[in-house]
């Protein structure tokens, strides 16, 4: 068997094989498309950024610039808004020259000489100011109330032609400004066009500010100083550092750092407060009050010395309060306030004054210590109207230990509730001013019914706490009395029925009482009551001249008193009756139509005449007419052991014609023929008349006069012989 070979084949030659070629991916091409593109973009955008910048550079340029921006404020702003030649310099810096904006009725509201910002120009479109340095030379800002409105004209000027959307600020742009410097401005804020500023700044410098408005959050932060020029004098400086989460209505505000200062007086304060919740923490540290700085901002000051202190408010959004500590007046003053923050509140507030010396607080105060303590709680918030207030309170003030000097000890408790209108006097007793005083009823604005005891065991004591207490001399009365008083009807026009006693009283030296009873009742307006009054005392006497125990009624038809008193002296009654009035001089009275009876003698007085009760009784020129004469009367009488002066010339109707006047005849070692009257001759003094009679009247020694009154003060002489009395 034979074995047979494969029959060769011929095989082309096999071609080496190649790898698959590696294929880039689409999104690499993509990313050079979107480089390119780009590069593009910024070469395009870089080119109008110089072509812009050319542009603004030359005149067109930044007129055109000039009038979009005025354009668009414009249109957001009712105002009228006016720019003078515009510059760009630099890389985007530009100023414009008088700047000045005005309210709709063409009261301006803001003019500077230069304004230079740095800003970015392609954020407008997209209602975005970003000013990255902006100065303002030389503002001018005046700020006045527009009749017939309640607008000021800052407000008319910016107010937005379209309504804010809801949330929004007044523009719907945001502002972003990093850097602002002001120099040399002035604000001025009137309350009424035309009138006197309230409030004026001048020198104002603002430096380190910047600020960030947009519709949900903004911030602002400056340094400010000035020279306060109304009311008053006083450098100025604010340091203020802040910022607002959320829309104005609703946010967080969070004040980093506040600082004020006027003059020597400022504060510190820093903390958070949540808007919505109504919840938060402010701090006030560093409170200094100084009077002169009180006096630049009120003209006057009230205050004698610095108060220095602290103040916190805080709420949880449920209950809020606040908290006042000072140091004055050598002591501590404390006030706390807390309410619920509801519909109608619940609210108590507690103030207490511990050894604190008035004097030191106010000019007018007398020195002192003083330990006090005030409460008060109610429910809703008290409403004040033009019948006094509306509400539901509870008052309480104790007062004491207490003592000031000329005053004395002081103590006084009140507990009051007020139901609506009628505040409830509870309880009420004082100790002060040297009186004891208690009441209780009720009281409104235009109603009043209360009992009123006052106890007055030292007058001259009252008399002292009065003067001390208005920085004035003490009154001149001594004694003791008790007035009782029922008061009804309006504290304007009341209704009283008084009752006072008094063992003993004195007033200036020239008025003494033994036994004074006063009863009557008053009513009418308290400037000019009528009523009626009866008087009576078991001893009177006027400068040293024994009245006896006269009976007094009186009239009360203002602004007359009809008068008549009945005095039981020596001899008989002595009756006056007649009208009188407080004089000109506001320092005594003017008698009218009166008439003095005494047994077998009836005078009228001829015409008007004053007497003032000064250092003195002075008495003017009185001229009485009667059937048996007249007499004029004219006297000047000194407290005791003071001089008694007195001219009475003498007319006696047996002697018609006959005047008697003041005579010039001097006696030495004679009694003429009155008793009452003591005379001394003397020699005539050189120049003078042929003599003059000086007599001394012994106080309470007067005996009864005769039956005709020229009789009894001619003493049975000529009777064309006249009297001059001093002594």
């Amino acid at each position: 068997m034979t074995e047979h070979l494969p029959e060769p084949g011929y095989e082309p030659p096999r071609l080496p094989q190649r790898e698959p070629r590696y294929l880039k991916p689409r999104w690499r091409k993509v990313g050079r498309i979107i480089w390119i593109v780009m590069f593009s973009l910024l070469g395009v955008v870089t080119l109008a950024i110089v072509a812009a910048l050319v542009w603004l550079h030359t005149g067109r340029g930044a007129a055109e610039l000039g009038q979009y921006v005025t354009n668009e404020a414009r249109t957001a702003i009712q105002g009228d808004l006016r720019v003078g030649a515009i510059h760009v310099s630099g890389f985007l810096q530009i100023c414009v020259d008088g700047v000045d904006l005005r309210d709709p009725d063409g009261h301006r509201v803001l003019n500077a000489d230069r304004a230079c910002v740095r800003l970015q120009p392609l954020a407008l479109k997209a209602h975005r100011v970003v000013i990255t340095e902006a100065q303002l030379e030389r503002p001018w800002i005046e700020i006045a109330k527009v009749p017939g409105t309640g607008e000021t004209t800052l407000q008319r000027a910016i107010k937005p032609r379209k309504p804010p959307q809801p949330g929004g600020g007044p523009f719907e742009w945001k502002v972003d400004v990093r850097n602002l410097v002001l120099r040399g401005g002035s604000v001025t804020v009137r309350p009424e066009l035309g009138a006197d500023a309230t409030l004026a700044l001048r020198d104002l410098n603002v430096t380190d500010a910047h600020a960030r408005y947009a519709a949900d959050s903004a911030a602002a932060a400056l340094g400010l100083s000035a020279q306060l020029s109304a009311p008053g004098e006083a450098p100025v400086a604010v340091d203020l550092d802040a910022t607002l989460e959320g829309a104005g209505a609703t946010g967080t505000v969070a004040l980093k750092s506040f600082r004020a200062k006027l003059g020597e007086s400022g504060l510190v304060a820093n903390g958070s407060w949540d808007i919505a919740r109504r919840a938060g923490e402010i701090r006030v540290r560093q409170l200094v009050v100084r009077p002169e700085d009180v006096a630049v901002i009120a003209g006057k000051s009230p205050l004698a010395a610095a108060l220095r202190g602290e103040l916190d408010v805080k709420s949880d959004g449920k209950t809020a309060g606040v908290d006042l500590r000072l140091e004055a007046g050598g002591g501590r003053i404390g006030a706390k306030l807390t309410a619920t923050l509801e519909k109608a509140p619940v609210w108590d507030v507690q103030l207490t004054a511990d050894a604190v010396d008035p004097a030191a607080l106010s000019n007018r105060a007398p020195k002192g210590e003083v330990t006090a303590r005030l409460s008060l709680h109610g429910k809703g918030t008290p409403r004040f109207d033009e019948h006094g207030v509306v509400g539901e309170q509870e008052f309480a003030l104790h007062v004491g230990p207490a003592r000031l000097d000329r005053v004395g000890p002081v103590v006084a408790d009140v507990k009051a509730i007020l139901v609506r209108r009628y505040a409830i006097v509870r309880a009420f007793t004082a100790t002060a001013l040297g009186l004891e005083i208690k009441a209780h009823g009720a009281a409104a604005y235009d109603e009043v019914s209360l009992d009123l005891d006052v106890r007055a065991s030292d007058l001259a004591h009252f008399g002292r706490a009065v003067g001390a207490t208005l920085r004035q001399p003490s009154l001149p009365i001594g004694g003791s009395a008790r007035l009782a008083a029922r008061v009804t009807g309006s504290p304007t026009s009341p209704n009283a029925s008084v009752s006072l006693r008094a063992p003993k009283l004195l007033w200036g030296g020239t008025v003494s009482a033994d036994g004074l009873t006063v009863n009557g009742t008053l009513h009418g307006p308290l400037k000019r009551p009528d009523g009626s009054l009866r008087l009576s005392a078991q001893r009177l006497s006027a400068s040293a001249i024994d009245l006896g125990a006269p009976r007094v009624e009186m009239t009360l038809q203002w602004p007359l008193a009809r008068l008549r008193i009945d005095a039981a002296v020596a001899g008989g009654v002595l009756q006056l009756a007649g009208d009188a009035k407080i004089n000109e001089d506001k320092d005594g009275l003017t008698l009218s139509n009166f008439l003095v009876a005494y047994p077998g003698n009836v005078l009228h007085l001829a015409r008007d005449a004053n007497v003032h009760f000064r250092n003195a009784v002075v008495l003017e020129p009185i001229e009485l007419v009667g059937d048996h004469g007249s007499v004029r009367l004219q006297a000047q009488i000194q407290p005791p052991p003071g001089r008694v002066d007195a001219a009475a010339p003498v007319r006696d109707a047996e002697g018609p014609g006959t005047s008697r006047r003041a005579g010039s005849e001097r006696g030495h070692g004679r009694t003429a023929r009155d008793p009452g009257l003591r005379c001394a001759r003397r020699r005539p003094r050189r120049g003078s008349a042929a003599g003059r009679r000086s007599c001394h009247r012994r106080a309470r020694s007067c005996p009864p006069p005769p039956r005709r009154l020229a009789d009894r003060w001619l003493g049975g002489r000529r009777r064309d012989r006249p009297r001059r009395f001093s002594g």
